[in-house]
């Protein structure tokens, strides 16, 4: 592999990486930790938290929090909200060689595997997605029902955002599997939850720090690392998600 970018590196001076929760990183109330493995050579990237019950639930708080009816991300207008993902898309544009890089180093695949199906792909899924914002429409439908002086009903459906994803994607397209899941539900509104795959973590949570540079207000856009048994399960289970979207 070529030298890594300065951001690739700053990143990985971290060695023990916390959760993103509230747009920024914050730290477990437990103490389990799951080691990251450079599968090349199996040495170790670092370690993230393998976050418990009470930290799945700050999360998935603090995404219901931002979804709320006064928070920034309800008020803001669907043109603005495509502008902060168009933007979020030019960030992974602007550091596609870490993120490549990056997805290499936990995954194993190629760069330039990486730099196309992951990095690459990544930017052109959430500019598809940054252009729906104004395009989700309803419909309005006669229903034949007639009413005096010659007057007609007619029904109307409106499309709004449900509230509170979770998305669980794995570990052999950590970054654009999580874009796929990630572009449509904050396109619609929503606020999302990630939990990426326990082999590849890390790469999601530089996600979670563009997308804030992005613009996304805190509780927007959270991820969550650890295993299915404990995390996963906690977050598939909490009363506040409103859809799931798995791929695994």
């Amino acid at each position: 592999m070529t030298e890594l970018t300065d951001r690739l590196k700053r990143f990985l001076s971290t060695k023990d990486h916390a959760l993103y929760v509230g747009g920024s990183y914050t730290q477990s109330s437990g103490d389990e930790k799951v080691e990251v493995t450079n599968p090349a050579d199996e040495t170790i990237l670092g370690t993230v938290t393998l976050a418990n019950t009470v930290d799945v639930n700050s999360a998935v708080e603090s995404a219901h929090q931002a979804f709320g009816v006064s928070a920034p991300w309800r008020k803001i207008t669907p043109d603005d909200r495509g502008k902060i993902l168009y933007r979020f898309a030019e960030l992974i544009e602007e550091h596609k060689d870490s993120i490549a890089q990056l997805v290499t180093l936990e995954n194993g695949k190629l760069l330039r595997d990486a730099m196309s199906s992951d990095a690459g792909g990544a930017a052109k899924t959430l500019r598809y997605y940054a252009g729906w914002t104004t395009k989700l429409e309803g419909e309005t439908l006669d229903i034949s029902q007639l009413q005096k002086n010659d007057k007609s009903n007619f029904s109307f459906t409106r499309r709004e955002p449900v509230g509170v994803v979770a998305a669980i994607v794995p570990w052999n397209f950590p970054v654009s599997i999580a874009i796929w899941k990630i572009a449509p539900a904050l396109a619609a509104g929503c606020t999302v939850v990630l939990k990426p795959s326990e082999e590849t973590p890390l790469s999601a949570l530089m996600l979670a720090e563009l997308g804030t540079e992005a613009g996304l207000p805190p509780g927007v856009f959270n991820v969550i690392t650890g295993d299915g048994r404990t995390t996963g399960s906690a977050l598939t289970s909490h009363p506040l998600v409103n859809k799931i979207t798995f791929t695994g």
